[in-house]
């Protein structure tokens, strides 16, 4: 009955504010029940919360991932919370519920969590962009959207250091790329009409200990074939602020605790060295 007038009321109703909201609290309401009726009403509230996000922010921690929750359901709240990751409180929280997902057991929950935080980098400049837009503090903005994109990549480089689990060490490359190539946008960009920096701020030299690794990987890997092991996740992803990434002793332990990658990110890895490279290091 619910979901029935919900879904009355959001396609023939009148589109207000008001309505949004009162059928986003009902359908999170009734999601707390049996499997079967969570699962109807999740996968309702992923198709409506990618049209309406406005409609389920105020019950972001409802989307939350608990101990008990089904691998479907998981799944399902993952991607819900990327799309309503919408404002810089939300990011922050969104990201600090990431850095607990990724000691999952579940690998494929885990390259799922992954992924989502390189869409949440992503989000990041989006969000932060447009509220510098709004106060008249661009510059500050994309500042305050590269710190997190730098602390994403710090914490996906973070775990092909602990992960022995190939599958896992691929979606951090592919992660990993997606997130060197948008920081690489600021350099390129550094002259548009809105921001007018001289490219990423990085004194920890994040991206290039990210580009160390991504070497040591493609040379492994093109070195020996391809090992599709799967072992336990270890570590998660946190700031780089206390953290020496140009340590020796760090990058000689790494090199004689590297697994290798599957072959399908191999590409990936090396477009991106090769764009590292052509573009002077990122001017760093």
């Amino acid at each position: 009955v619910v979901m029935a007038g919900a879904s009355l009321h959001y396609y023939c109703g009148i589109a207000s504010i008001a309505t949004r909201s009162a059928i986003g609290k009902a359908l999170v309401r009734i999601y707390h029940d049996k499997r079967e009726i969570q699962y109807v009403v999740l996968t309702s509230i992923q198709m409506l919360v990618q049209e309406c996000p406005s409609a389920f922010t105020p019950f972001l921690h409802d989307f939350f991932v608990k101990g008990m929750d089904p691998s479907f359901t998981r799944m399902i709240k993952l991607e819900i919370l990327t799309f309503l990751a919408l404002e810089p409180n939300s990011i922050h929280a969104v990201l600090k519920e990431l850095r607990g997902y990724i000691r999952h057991d579940d690998k494929r929950f885990v390259c799922a969590s992954i992924r989502a935080v390189g869409r949440i980098a992503e989000l990041a400049r989006t969000v932060h962009d447009r509220h510098g837009v709004k106060v008249g503090n661009a510059n500050q903005a994309r500042h305050d959207a590269n710190l997190i994109v730098l602390n994403c990549l710090y914490g996906i480089s973070t775990i092909t250091q602990s992960s022995e689990n190939a599958m896992v060490i691929g979606e951090c490359i592919s992660t990993m790329q997606h997130i060197l190539l948008l920081l690489l946008s600021d350099y390129n960009n550094s002259n548009n009409q809105i921001f007018h920096g001289d490219g990423v701020t990085d004194p920890h030299h994040v991206q290039s200990a990210a580009m160390r690794r991504l070497l040591l990987f493609v040379a492994r890997s093109l070195k020996q074939p391809v090992n599709t092991e799967h072992c336990e996740e270890k570590n998660a992803f946190d700031g780089f602020h206390d953290h020496n990434c140009n340590d020796d002793e760090t990058m000689t332990k790494l090199k004689n605790n590297i697994i290798l990658l599957p072959a399908e990110k191999i590409a990936p890895a090396l477009w991106i060295l090769g764009e590292w490279l052509a573009h002077g290091s990122f001017h760093k």
